[in-house]
């Protein structure tokens, strides 16, 4: 087969996995988010829009949603492409001990980016990124390195499911994971809190946990790069009757929020590093939040009533 049929036949393979379809259309959705905050799409129902700019911005919007989806899903089928093509390389080939290596991933997206003469966004350019690509540039100020930053980063997360999918054809196991007191998550390994954002332990006593934010290697070559810090603090019954007999001050204020009588508490720390691939702006954001809860909830299987938020 040509390395074109063996694309072409991987393709169909994942267009008919409903998995895969459910996890590229969340993706799909977290990224489309993002690029309609950049674009001012998220401000329609603001009381100061006038009315003739909302019926604008509600037409740009209708426009926006046709073609973004598309568009961001030709990109990440063009980065498995590059991947594929890369991994078929005679000079490039992948051996079973290299996928082994801890450092695979940022390695292979760095490999990516660099595989063309050209930039990996100019490649991943289909008709239908181009279009919209050229409809958001024509509309919406200051797009221009936002839109090349998202576009490469989910190309680069193709090339990251077929290295995957590369593994899992030559049965190459990750290290066990090695679970957290509280969480359950692995101690060992990174794990996803968004498609942009990723985390690794850095504590973990009885009770308590705490998590180093930072990019994936998708968003940067650079595995280490600081997003935030997250602490976990796990209250249980015996911890919060111990304290409440004390006379806690903290605990009795905690019991105003919450009448569980077992609940985690999140902290969440954001910082500002030079070397972000972009801005954390307040829909990524959010949705980081909801996420997160989401993912504690249910390693804990505490409801997310349980599970009390706090913003450093």
């Amino acid at each position: 087969m040509t390395l074109q049929e063996i694309f072409e036949k991987e393709i169909k393979e994942l267009i008919s996995d409903e998995k895969f379809e459910s996890e590229l259309n969340t993706q799909i959705i977290y990224f489309s988010n993002i690029l309609a905050e950049k674009c001012g799409l998220t401000r329609i129902n603001n009381h100061d829009t006038d009315i003739e700019k909302r019926d604008e911005l509600i037409n740009l919007l209708s426009k926006f949603e046709k073609l973004v989806s598309p568009a961001l899903k030709n990109s990440f089928l063009k980065g498995y492409q590059v991947a594929l093509e890369l991994l078929n390389h005679e000079e490039t080939k992948l051996e079973k001990e290299d996928l082994v290596h801890k450092a695979i991933e940022s390695r292979f997206t760095e490999a990516v980016e660099s595989y063309y003469s050209t930039s990996l966004y100019e490649f991943i350019r289909t008709a239908e990124t181009q279009e919209f690509i050229l409809f958001a540039i024509r509309n919406f100020e200051d797009v221009k390195s936002c839109l090349e930053q998202i576009f490469t980063e989910f190309a680069k997360l193709g090339s990251l499911y077929c290295l995957k999918r590369l593994k899992q054809r030559r049965k190459v196991e990750d290290e066990a994971a090695i679970p957290t007191h509280v969480t359950k998550l692995p101690i060992n390994h990174f794990f996803n809190i968004t498609p942009s954002i990723r985390a690794y332990v850095i504590a973990n006593n009885p009770g308590i946990e705490i998590w180093s934010l930072v990019w994936n290697c998708a968003a940067t070559n650079n595995p280490f790069v600081e997003v935030g810090d997250v602490v976990l603090i796990h209250r249980s019954k015996q911890h919060i009757e111990k304290d409440l007999e004390s006379g806690s001050i903290y605990m009795n204020n905690l019991m105003n929020l919450t009448n569980s009588a077992e609940f985690i508490e999140i902290r969440v720390k954001m910082t500002k590093q030079s070397n972000s691939p972009r801005a954390i702006k307040d829909v990524e954001y959010n949705l980081f939040l909801d996420n997160l809860v989401n993912l504690i909830s249910n390693q804990t299987k505490l409801s997310k009533e349980n599970v009390i938020l706090w913003m450093c």
